[in-house]
Formats: structure tokens, C-alpha cells, sequence
């Protein structure tokens, strides 16, 4: 099974991510001018491939510079959406959304949602510092298509 994840293709070239690597983005292009030496690759991408590359980045910034106490109204939020959801829900997804913890008490699906938000947040905003964007103060508005 591969663990390429495709986020977009065309006929000289390939985007795709690792499934387990958040850090690196993958780029195949065929029968394009490039220049290799031991310090480095130059390549030439084509501009129409480089605009298809920036909208197809899995970066957000939406959690730099949320503190705790609004990660914690977002969590509430998304577990009272989970649970309006799983309200509506029958067969073989109701028995998933089981497994995946739908029953458990709203506060222990809450410090679920928070652990993977803490660990989203300093993420982000490691990548964030490594990239000079966004700012904090208009890290909650931002987003792949405003910030390239």
C-alpha cells in the first residue's frame, strides 16, 4: 500500500505528501530544466505548476496564538457538533463513530480534541516562525489562499 497522498497531478508533473510526514511537501516534475551540484538543486517550475502548488498546501494557521481557554471553547464546539452528528447516524458509521470514542463523556472527548489541538497549535506555529507568516495578530484569520 502506498502512502503517497496525491493533492494534485498533471502531465509533467506530480504533488503529493507522505501520509506520515507533515513536514515536507513532494514535488515530481518531468522535462524541466534543473541544475544539480553538491550544495543544491536548482529547478525550473513552470508558473502554472508553482500556482497549482500553492493552493494545495495542507499549512493552516488557524490555532496560532489561540490560547488554551479558546481551544477549549473550539473543542466544546466540535464535540457538540460530533454529537449532533452522531444523533443522525445508523449502521456501520454509527459503529465507527463508537469506536472512535463518540460515547465516552463529553469532558473526556474534550481533553481528546484539546491534545490534538495543543499539539496542532505548536505545529502551526513552528511553522509559522520557520516561515515568517502569518503574524500572531492576524494568525486566526489566515489561510493558505490570503497568506501566498
Amino acid at each position: 500500500m502506498s502512502t503517497k497522498s496525491p493533492l494534485a497531478q498533471g502531465k509533467t508533473y506530480s504533488l503529493y505528501e507522505e501520509i506520515y510526514d507533515r513536514e515536507t511537501i513532494w514535488l515530481q516534475l518531468d522535462g524541466v530544466a534543473f541544475e544539480a551540484t553538491h550544495r543544491g538543486i536548482t529547478i525550473g517550475i513552470p508558473l502554472d505548476v508553482w500556482e497549482i502548488i500553492r493552493r494545495h498546501t495542507f499549512a493552516k494557521y488557524d490555532l496560532v496564538g489561540r490560547s488554551d481557554r479558546e481551544l477549549c471553547k473550539l473543542a466544546a464546539q466540535r464535540v457538540d457538533e460530533r454529537l449532533e452528528r452522531y444523533k443522525k447516524t445508523h449502521g456501520f458509521l454509527k459503529k465507527l463513530m463508537q469506536a472512535k470514542g463518540v460515547n465516552d463523556s463529553r469532558t473526556a472527548q474534550i481533553r481528546v480534541f484539546m491534545r490534538e489541538f495543543r499539539s496542532d497549535r505548536a505545529w502551526q506555529e513552528d511553522l509559522a516562525q520557520k516561515t515568517g507568516f502569518p503574524k500572531r495578530a492576524d494568525a486566526k484569520t489566515a489561510t493558505k489562499s490570503n497568506i501566498l
